[in-house]
């Protein structure tokens, strides 16, 4: 399989390096597809791609998004937030597996098996050396094409945050203030992230 500097294909898992990994799946051919329970496999519009496993500052950082995003949309008024779970987006032979999601109770069924099947409201990615495109460009096109209003990519090894609001033509890229705070419009809330040896510490405005 050729390896993009984005797009970690190579090598296969291990129960697939008997046989060909297609260029493009069905769901169904995804469902079927015998992989490394281990190892992390999305499918974008019928196009496999295979992740490295995350660091530990990745991990870190996700679980104190989900802390902070839980504070703000909670279980009790409505909310469900799920870290690092496949969701099966409403567009063509599409499933991925945020970091962190966010949905409305009202919206999900029994969810406790398989892929989640409603629409998440907030969508979370920790950038690592081998998404970073994928998540500005292949994944931030399908969270658009599936009416996700709300779509962050954070950066571990800075804290940077790039939050995307959707509209009609696109998403807009939300710009941060003069003190590096940027506002979530779901969360009605402003925040940086500062980046420290062991662990991150977010800040409210």
């Amino acid at each position: 399989m050729a390896a993009r500097d984005s797009d970690i294909k190579t090598p296969p898992p291990r129960s697939s390096r008997s046989k060909r990994v297609p260029a493009r799946m069905t769901l169904r051919e995804f469902e079927a597809f015998d992989v490394d329970p281990d190892q992390k496999w999305e499918l974008i519009e019928g196009v496999a791609f295979m992740t490295q496993s995350p660091t530990g500052p990745h991990n870190d950082l996700a679980a104190e998004l989900r802390n902070f995003v839980r504070g703000a949309l909670s279980p009790d008024h409505g909310w469900y937030v799920i870290l690092d779970r496949s969701v099966r987006l409403p567009i063509a032979d599409t499933e991925l597996r945020p970091d962190l999601a966010a949905y409305r109770q009202a919206d999900l069924g029994d969810e406790s098996t398989g892929p989640v099947t409603a629409r998440p409201a907030l969508v979370i990615e920790c950038l690592s050396p081998s998404t970073a495109h994928r998540d500005v460009a292949e994944k931030l096109n399908a969270y658009h094409k599936a009416k996700v209003p709300e779509y962050w990519v954070v950066d571990p090894k800075t804290g940077a945050i790039s939050l995307f609001v959707r509209k009609k033509a696109g998403y807009e890229q939300l710009s941060v203030d003069p003190k590096g705070f940027i506002k979530s419009p779901l969360l009605k809330k402003s925040l940086r992230i500062v980046v420290k040896r062991w662990t991150f510490e977010i800040l409210e405005a």
